[in-house]
């Protein structure tokens, strides 16, 4: 196996070759053990894994519950959501997309709307003939699911929600967006596979005490010859994977546990593997399991994938947004960062860079707002209103928060340097 010179993350596309070149996938399990096999599992991850520079991928998302393990593998769920992704990479171009079933979604945002006017009323009849709702008071409800758009490009990357009429704009100074649905991270692998296989062994090696590395030998899983390791950190969150060494490295079952009782709070199985060009592999259908441990049901979600394109690249003008008239666009650093479309716009990653020159143009003109009183005015005609809205907003959000609601993992902080 050759040598890679570095490896490096990067947001766009999830890990990128800086030097040197990469290495196929062996046909025999490595005869080193212990820190030589910890290094030829990297190594041979990230092989296969940076090779894919560009994808152009369709694939699905079921979200449901099972009764037991063996129906989840089945894909015998109960109340099953579809979702739809697309995920497009052109070495440092990026468009991710993830839409719910049209049909539940609109069942499930005329539902919260319901709700959020019955609380509204309720708050009213409360308040009684007192001025109104003072500012901080507010309340939360739930739908099924949301629509996620992602597009990155140029360190820079515009997120949309069509359901709040809002996307945020984060450029270099301010915290990316997480992709974690995608057929590689599967939901389990944190934002942009910040805890693949291949990231975990190397964050062991640096040897700085917050994570710690063992290779556990090999072991079959469904029949099929894997190395398997196992990774720590200090706080006792423990990550295991069984990776096949004749096919990219690509884990056949990956897990996590948390402190203090090791409680399994993840598991995936990756059912089927696509052999591609230049001996790369891309694994084409999986099924996740949260909380595994809980009694029934099981929370479960199922990837498979339906289109395929890793050879040709996808032509630059597949990567955009479209952002209805009345969206507003906002970078995160507060005050009047943010436009409002007067139109409907196409947003190309050509196109982001401009993008937040003018709405930085638009904060140098506004005066910055003054600060909050201590004691806002209270809520009454078109505040009242606001509220309303305000609550609408808090619908998708929650739902986000609801869709990939699970203890993660508290990750160790670099020590700093002396």
């Amino acid at each position: 196996m050759r040598p890679i010179a570095a490896v490096r993350f990067a947001s766009m596309v999830g890990l990128v070759l800086v030097a040197g070149p990469g290495a196929s996938a062996e046909k025999q399990a490595p005869k080193p053990v212990g820190e030589d096999a910890l290094g030829y599992m990297a190594e041979g991850y990230f092989s296969n894994r940076v090779a894919f520079s560009h994808v152009r991928c369709r694939f699905r998302v079921i979200r449901g519950t099972a009764a037991t393990v063996q129906d989840a593998m089945e894909g015998k769920l109960k109340d099953p959501i579809r979702f739809d992704g697309l995920w497009l990479v052109r070495e440092d171009k990026m468009l991710f997309q993830l839409k719910c079933d049209p049909v539940v979604l609109k069942r499930g945002l005329e539902q919260a709307r319901i709700e959020v006017q019955e609380k509204l009323s309720k708050m009213r009849k409360e308040a009684g003939p007192s001025p109104g709702l003072r500012g901080g008071e507010g309340f939360s409800v739930t739908v099924p699911c949301a629509n996620q758009e992602v597009l990155k490009f140029g360190g820079r990357a515009l997120s949309h929600s069509a359901e709040i009429a809002g996307a945020n704009l984060f450029v270099e100074d301010t915290p990316p967006p997480e992709i974690r649905e995608t057929p590689f991270g599967m939901n389990v692998m944190g934002p942009d596979e910040a805890h693949s296989p291949g990231s975990l062994i190397q964050k062991a090696m640096k040897k700085n005490g917050l994570f710690t590395a063992r290779f556990e030998g090999t072991d079959k899983v469904r029949g099929v010859e894997t190395l398997v390791a196992g990774v720590e950190d200090k706080v006792g969150n423990r990550w295991k994977f069984y990776l096949d060494p004749r096919r990219g490295f690509v884990p056949l079952l990956y897990w996590m546990s948390i402190p203090p009782a090791g409680k399994k709070l993840q598991q995936a199985d990756v059912l089927e593997i696509r052999a591609c060009s230049q001996g790369r592999w891309f694994p084409l259908r999986s099924v996740v399991i949260h909380d595994s441990d809980d009694p029934p049901p099981l929370r479960v979600e199922r990837y498979e994938v339906v289109e395929l394109e890793v050879d040709a690249p996808p032509p630059d003008d597949q990567f955009f947004l479209d952002l209805p008239a009345g969206t507003q666009v906002s970078v995160p650093k507060g005050g009047s960062w943010f436009i409002t479309l007067t139109h409907a716009e196409r947003v190309g990653a050509q196109d982001l860079q401009a993008l937040e020159e003018r709405i930085a143009r638009r904060a140098e003109l506004l005066d910055e707002p003054k600060p909050l009183a201590e004691q806002p005015a209270p809520f009454t005609g078109f505040r009242l209103a606001m509220v309303v809205v305000g609550a609408i907003v808090l619908v998708v959000l929650v739902a986000v928060s609801v869709l990939s609601s699970r203890r993660k993992p508290v990750e160790p902080a670099e020590p700093s340097k002396a």
